[in-house]
């Protein structure tokens, strides 16, 4: 499911009562914690190893390599589809409610986000089975088994403990400076959260 940012009774007293005294600028701390997580998320996402946990590795770096060699891609240091799905996380403001919720942004990402938080199974076609056995490599199954890259859970540990210090120093911040800080952000741009997390 995905991950809802709100003010609610765990939160400090100050937070709680700046949220009824200035619910204008708690509602822009709100979109600054959503912003910022996605942005973590991200970044998690790049470096292999979200929340400090390192993803499994499909192969053997040597292995990669030859890989590589078999369908001409250069290493990027990227998982070609750990790529897509970081740029379908996102966040979305619910004014109403006064909650920030952070998630994928399609339904195809929530599917296949799922499907590597599992691990999963991929058929070996002919054609695969020919490219790497130009290379040396030769299939001795008809599938491939893809390890489980958990993502999200390692995220939301790392994060939690952040979001209502935070929220805080943004709303606090913007108190301050009677809302002269903070960075400008598109107000046209709307992101609508399609997928759940956790």
């Amino acid at each position: 499911m995905p991950v809802h940012v709100e003010i609610t009774d765990s939160a400090s007293p100050w937070l709680e009562w700046a949220a009824k005294e200035f619910p204008k600028f708690t509602a822009s701390a709100l979109k600054s914690t959503g912003w910022m997580m996605q942005k973590e998320i991200k970044k998690g996402i790049t470096s292999k190893a979200p929340g400090g946990k390192a993803y499994l590795p499909t192969m053997p770096a040597k292995k990669r390599k030859l890989f590589e060699q078999a369908f001409g891609r250069v290493a990027k240091g990227q998982y070609p589809v750990m790529g897509k799905l970081k740029q379908a996380i996102g966040y979305e403001f619910n004014k109403k409610r006064m909650e920030v919720t952070v998630g994928w942004l399609s339904i195809s990402a929530v599917q296949l986000g799922k499907k590597l938080e599992e691990g999963f199974r991929t058929p070996v076609s002919d054609r695969t089975r020919r490219a790497l056995a130009r290379v040396g490599i030769f299939a001795r199954s008809d599938t491939w088994d893809v390890p489980p890259r958990p993502t999200i859970g390692p995220m939301f540990d790392y994060l939690e403990p952040r979001i209502h210090p935070y929220l805080e120093e943004k709303i606090w911040s913007k108190v301050e400076g009677q809302g002269q800080s903070g960075t400008a952000r598109n107000p046209r741009k709307k992101y609508i959260v399609k997928g759940e997390w956790w």
